[in-house]
């Protein structure tokens, strides 16, 4: 585990095995997102260089256009994913 230590949080009445690596803390805290500007978040909180490191993303460089949104968590009897398309 490269050092990380396991943890257990708890969000609601949800608990989840968290792993903490020494040296790869994340940025927390409240964050205003201006017009015309977008948060953008990565997929691995204590290790993702995103907007929490950089900023927001202005409007004129987004590249492409979003197609499917999808969402992945274990619960306690399996894993749930989600996949919506966009038209």
């Amino acid at each position: 585990m490269n050092g990380a230590s396991l943890y257990q949080e708890k969000i609601g009445s949800i608990e989840h095995k968290i792993l903490i690596a020494p040296g790869h803390q994340s940025l927390e805290g409240n964050f205003v997102v201006p017009p015309g500007q977008y948060f953008v978040m990565g997929d691995n909180r204590d290790n993702s260089k995103d907007s929490r490191y950089w900023g927001t993303l202005p409007e004129e460089n987004l590249i492409g256009k979003v197609f499917l949104l999808g969402m992945n968590w274990k619960l306690p009897n399996g894993w749930k994913r989600i996949g919506t398309i966009i038209h």
